[in-house]
């Protein structure tokens, strides 16, 4: 017995009610953001990035994902680089550019966006700018500076040991989650930063870079044990990971030693590794700019950005999407001798703006910058110097912040010795 055949009209209403059905489903859940910035990390101090010992919850991180591997950070120390990761604005414009000046209020931030769409957000700082004072907390829901009032004791603020607490923190926050809504969670993990302290099983030398490697090995055991139970919560699957550094470090390169006195590459190139719904397996080794971080991730998560964005999404160079050409990459420092740097391509400009004197280097035949080729490339120079000047064309101010000689201090005791 043959089986009738639907009718036309039957046809028509099946196919009225799946496209009714497909109207009334539920629109696909955002993938949750953790966002981690581990302060004054080398690229070269990672497995991942050719270090001879390897960092294994960063390897595996970038082996699942996105490995690029010319990021240049906005500056050379914390503020003015997180600030523009905020806001994917210049620190010429959003203003966060030295000790005094905090976050420009009118700016939109990466958290605001992210809770307009109803994540869930949280923040744990522990550096002394990531305080209310300075603005990077806006836009959290909830934020936990617990760990940065021990900077109040001057020395002390470098021998803290903060990754175990920072990890400890989030695993609280995330076990008190409630709803099925997605969250942001930003972790800024300290320990690299100067003073380096020895870490049993981790540090294997007593010179400073030594020291400091094993500062990077350290924060990397305990990211893992953060990785870890994401996995055993089932997270990690449906979660954008996000690792970057606010600047780098000088070991002696240009004959100097730890950060915010330069722009050369030891103290601006950074990692960035992306591993989660949406980041293919890549390494990108085109240049970009810490200013296309909130584009990018507004991006991953399907929000929309803001106006006046100075950077633009990296997915292109992912693989999703047209390719681009070469962008310049802007990199500023404040200060009594403020310096800018811009690199387009292969080529570097890095000068003083008061001393108005300028270096070009060609990072392909040169990347340690070590050979000055702005007498044979007269032309060239100007042309950079001309383009630094159209990228920084916006300037802002950012929110004035009271100092007192205390305060001033506690910054000095970072080595930041106040303004400088």
């Amino acid at each position: 017995m043959s089986t009738p055949k639907p009718s036309t009209c039957q046809r028509a209403l099946a196919a009225t009610l799946l496209a009714l059905a497909a109207c009334t489903e539920e629109p696909a859940r955002r993938p949750n953001l953790l966002l981690i910035t581990i302060d004054t990390l080398r690229p070269d101090a990672l497995g991942c990035y050719g270090a001879q010992v390897p960092t294994p919850a960063l390897d595996a991180l970038a082996e699942r994902g996105a490995r690029f591997t010319a990021l240049s950070a906005a500056s050379s120390w914390t503020l003015p680089s997180l600030a523009t990761l905020m806001t994917g604005r210049h620190a010429a414009t959003h203003g966060a550019v030295d000790d005094r000046h905090g976050l420009n209020e009118e700016l939109p931030v990466l958290a605001e966006r992210a809770a307009a769409a109803g994540y869930q957000t949280h923040g744990i700082g522990s550096h002394i700018f990531l305080g209310e004072r300075y603005g990077l907390q806006r836009g959290f829901a909830t934020y936990d500076d617990e760990l940065a009032p021990r900077y109040d004791e001057r020395r002390l603020a470098h021998r803290q040991i903060t990754s175990p607490a920072l990890v400890a923190r989030a695993e609280a926050w995330l076990e008190g989650l409630e709803g099925d809504a997605p969250w942001l969670l930003w972790l800024h993990a300290f320990d690299p930063h100067n003073e380096y302290r020895e870490h049993a099983g981790f540090t294997s030398g007593d010179e400073p870079r030594d020291l400091y490697d094993g500062e990077v090995r350290f924060t990397d055991h305990h990211l893992g044990q953060l990785f870890a139970s994401l996995e055993t919560r089932g997270l990690m699957d449906e979660t954008l990971v996000v690792v970057v550094a606010d600047h780098g470090e000088e070991f002696g390169e240009h004959g100097g030693r730890l950060h915010r006195r330069t722009l050369f590459e030891e103290v601006v190139r950074v990692p960035l590794l992306l591993a989660g719904p949406g980041v293919p397996r890549a390494e990108v080794t085109a240049p970009v700019g810490m200013v296309d971080l909130l584009p990018t991730l507004l991006d991953l998560l399907d929000l929309a950005p803001p106006d006046q964005l100075a950077g633009t999404s990296l997915r292109p160079l992912l693989g999703e999407g047209p390719a681009t050409a070469a962008r310049p990459v802007v990199t500023e420092l404040e200060g009594p001798r403020p310096q800018r740097a811009l690199r387009l391509g292969r080529w570097k400009l890095v000068g003083s703006v008061l001393e108005d004197f300028w270096f070009l280097y060609d990072l392909e035949q040169d990347p340690g910058e070590q050979t000055d080729l702005a007498a044979l490339h007269p032309e060239r120079v100007t042309a950079l110097r001309h383009l630094l000047e159209e990228e920084l064309s916006a300037r802002g101010a950012g929110r004035t912040v009271e100092l007192g000689a205390e305060d001033l201090e506690h910054l000095e005791a970072l080595g930041y010795g106040g303004e400088e």
